[in-house]
């Protein structure tokens, strides 16, 4: 079974705001969301061209629906 990921908005009610982040999020063959990792996305590097790569694959996550957190719950 093999997994993807892609980096993802995810959002979250925070009294009366949202609050955005983005976060890991790993799917199954069907493109099913199986788990996500918790804690958002840091961009540390010790390879300038690595941090560049995780940059463009964060800005992609602009391109997809965002998911709220609580649709998450279970995972």
């Amino acid at each position: 079974m093999e997994q993807t990921w892609n980096y993802r908005v995810l959002s979250q009610k925070s009294g009366d705001e949202t609050v955005y982040s983005i976060h890991q999020v790993f799917y199954d063959e069907q493109d099913l969301v199986v788990k996500y990792v918790k804690v958002p996305i840091s961009l540390i590097a010790t390879d300038l061209e690595d941090m560049v790569i995780d940059i463009e694959l964060a800005l992609e996550a602009f391109n997809q629906p965002i998911i709220k957190i609580e649709t998450l719950n279970n995972l």
